[in-house]
């Protein structure tokens, strides 16, 4: 950087050099806002779904979390679920609930916080869903939840009753044949 006359380039993004002194270099340099941090990184998620003949589900979720700054992890169950148990970090927890713009039931997941730095944080929940006489044992459909965040190394395990197939997945998950 000193044979260019540039002082401490540090914290410089980008530098160019030409080998010609009759080079110029046009660009155009746009300052954006922040954006901003997701406060928690799903680091593992692993979602086990028991299907009943009559298209009864109850679905365990258990998530692995680093955790930085944010208060709570928002939830929403398929139609018609009910949450039977949450825990984080191995204890009972109750979780809150709001309605969001949809009318849907919003749950509020608390995550533990640290004072510096982030946290791991283990998140655990039980719900089931009840088929209400809408399950098509045909053409069978199942919803996982949504979360506020982005989901990574997620592992869905679905148990099927006897003699009974659950294939033509639709979605962003794909299938392991191997297990």
């Amino acid at each position: 950087p000193r044979h260019f006359n540039a002082g401490d380039l540090a914290q410089a993004a980008f530098c160019y050099r030409a080998a010609a002194g009759d080079y110029t270099l046009s660009m155009r340099a746009a300052r954006h806002d922040a954006a901003e941090l997701l406060g928690v990184d799903v680091l593992d998620t692993r979602i086990t779904t028991v299907v009943t003949r009559s298209g009864d589900t109850i679905s365990r979720v258990h998530m692995q979390l680093s955790v930085a700054d944010k208060r709570h992890l928002e939830a929403r169950l398929p139609d018609g679920a009910a949450m039977w148990s949450l825990s984080i970090n191995g204890r009972a927890t109750p979780p809150s609930v709001r309605t969001d713009a949809q009318g849907r039931r919003v749950f509020l997941l608390p995550l533990a916080q640290s004072v510096t730095g982030e946290m791991r944080v283990q998140v655990e929940f039980v719900y089931v869903v009840s088929a209400a006489g809408g399950f098509d044992m045909r053409r069978p459909r199942l919803e996982g939840p949504l979360f506020d965040v982005p989901l990574k190394d997620v592992h869905w395990v679905l148990f099927m009753p006897e003699g009974m197939r659950y294939d033509d997945f639709e979605g962003t998950l794909s299938v392991n044949d191997e297990l």
